[in-house]
């Protein structure tokens, strides 16, 4: 886990710091993180019943939009299979959304934060 010291910023705190200087200061804190740093928990790895918000990742066009914006909560559910309507095998539900209680298929690999 990577905390930021007040000494981070004391050089910084009378000038009223700006953006990019603290994305400066978190790159620097990043960069020297173990390789083990940076091996993400996922979706697979999680438990029934964990709640957790899904990653953005290169390429998402689901309406994620980065790490700017605020972030649904989803739990992690006994897998539901609904057949489509053309009959075919159907879609296996495996997560919730919290806010309303649509249900979603997460693939196992997809990078999540875990919420405790």
């Amino acid at each position: 886990m990577i905390f930021l010291d007040n000494n981070s910023f004391k050089p910084k705190m009378a000038q009223n710091f700006m953006r990019a200087d603290l994305a400066k200061i978190l790159q620097e804190k990043f960069i020297n993180q173990p390789v083990e740093f940076y091996d993400p928990l996922t979706f697979g790895d999680l438990q029934i019943g964990d709640n957790y918000i899904a990653l953005p990742t290169p390429g998402d066009n689901s309406g994620h939009g980065g790490f700017k914006i605020g972030f649904y909560v989803f739990e992690k559910i006994i897998a539901v299979r609904k057949a489509t309507a053309q009959g075919g095998g159907g879609v296996e539900y495996n997560s919730m959304r919290l806010h309303d209680g649509n249900l979603s298929e997460i693939l196992d690999n997809m990078p999540v934060i875990k919420l405790i």
